[in-house]
């Protein structure tokens, strides 16, 4: 099966461009299918990747991640925040930005604005 690919040209309201460039918001998308992509396959395997993938439109939802984190938990159940800790932690570290979780809840929509825009911030100096 072909690596999933995550389009960046659908605007979407919770990832809208934030005045990043093309090349930059392609990078953070293609860190964010990475990472999503790895998490899956380095913690359940290529056949729970290939089931995530039949179940979910990951391509069209790159850009929201609200949508992946409702298709992760209707998949994975209470195990879906352990495996959107790690692809969020693979997420910043892949774009080269310091992680910092704030307790008490873990929310894998807002950790992936904070990163986007973060790297958004680093690319735009």
């Amino acid at each position: 099966m072909q690596p999933l690919q995550f389009s960046h040209k659908r605007e979407s309201p919770q990832l809208k461009d934030t005045g990043t460039s093309t090349a930059a918001a392609g990078k953070f998308i293609s860190a964010l299918s990475d990472c999503v992509q790895g998490g899956i396959r380095n913690v359940l395997g290529q056949a729970a990747l290939d089931a995530v993938f039949s179940k979910m439109k990951l391509v069209s939802l790159a850009e929201a991640p609200h949508e992946l984190h409702n298709g992760f938990e209707q998949i994975f159940g209470p195990a879906a925040e352990i495996l959107e800790r790690l692809m969020v932690r693979d997420l910043f570290k892949r774009l080269s930005l310091k992680f910092e979780e704030v307790p008490p809840s873990f929310d894998f929509e807002t950790y992936v604005n904070i990163a986007k825009r973060e790297f958004s911030m680093k690319s735009t100096k």
